[in-house]
């Protein structure tokens, strides 16, 4: 494939593409005739500018990005430092800071997995982004409007980060949980407006962690704490009667039940406690939630 088809694809200017493969971004065949140089570039290459051109997109110098593709174990950290640097750079871009830091905790196993990762709130919510002339970026000055442009870019690119973090954990978590309540009840074969009542607890408890309440939280924390350490001592029971009465028969529907409860609540118990995501989630939803009260009660002062 040569340059112009190259451009044509990437959106890049010539001039861009010949930079990138001066500092060994991307390397292809070279043939020399006449005195000039011609390039054929594969799909690989092709793949890589687009890696690229997200990236740039989303502020990261050449140096990071070459070093991604160099060395994908280094994304991480140098994700998070990125945030310290745009959060000193441009208060304004604090919401698109916080959204970004979804992906701080996340391991990306190549420059391209972040890319796509940044790229698929941009497919999700199906706008197009016009694509910046990534030859201002490298190498010439690039002036405040620009930056502050490219950093609104990224807020687009980054609505929908909630899908690889806090709330798709929490929502997987609470849909098991659901599950189980169902299956645990038909097993024990309670009465039918006992099986509605738990797995509408369980919809109403997932239902006030994502309104934002802190209160909830800590309930939510204690509960599914409780209900951890109550399998696990029953699982610890149930043992010490098998071994000592000599039972002939292993309860094995007892002890699947009692270690997913113990599973289940645990996780939901630790994720709660330590997770990044999960936190940052919920601080986020508590966040939209008092902004909207103050909005109505505003609004209501006024009228």
């Amino acid at each position: 494939m040569k340059i112009k088809q190259v451009c044509d694809r990437t959106g890049l200017t010539e001039r861009t593409v010949r930079y990138y493969i001066e500092r060994g971004i991307i390397s292809p065949t070279m043939t020399e005739q006449n005195d000039r140089t011609y390039y054929d570039f594969s799909e690989k290459d092709i793949e890589t500018l687009e890696t690229v051109t997200v990236l740039r997109n989303t502020q990261f110098s050449l140096e990071e990005i070459i070093l991604f593709l160099k060395e994908p174990s280094a994304i991480r950290k140098t994700v998070y430092s990125h945030l310290k640097r745009l959060e000193e750079e441009n208060e304004h871009g604090k919401e698109v800071l916080e959204k970004l830091s979804k992906q701080k905790g996340t391991y990306f196993k190549s420059a391209k997995a972040l890319a796509d990762a940044i790229e698929k709130a941009q497919v999700q919510k199906s706008e197009y982004v016009p694509e910046p002339d990534f030859g201002r970026l490298d190498g010439e000055i690039v002036s405040e409007d620009e930056k502050q442009e490219a950093i609104d870019k990224m807020n687009e690119y980054l609505d929908s980060t909630y899908t690889y973090g806090g709330e798709r954990i929490l929502s997987r978590l609470y849909k098991a949980k659901g599950l189980f309540y169902f299956f645990l009840s038909s097993v024990v074969a309670i009465s039918w407006h006992k099986e509605i009542s738990l797995i509408l607890g369980v919809l109403l408890e997932y239902t006030m962690l994502c309104l934002g309440y802190r209160w909830i939280k800590w309930g939510v924390i204690i509960e599914n704490a409780m209900l951890t350490i109550a399998s696990v001592w029953l699982i610890v029971l149930y043992l010490i009667e098998y071994v000592q009465e000599g039972l002939w028969f292993l309860d094995v529907l007892f002890v699947i039940f009692a270690l997913i409860s113990v599973t289940i609540h645990g996780c939901i118990t630790v994720l709660l406690l330590v997770n990044k995501s999960v936190k940052e989630f919920l601080r986020q939803k508590g966040r939209e939630r008092r902004a909207s009260h103050s909005k109505r009660k505003k609004k209501e002062k006024n009228t």
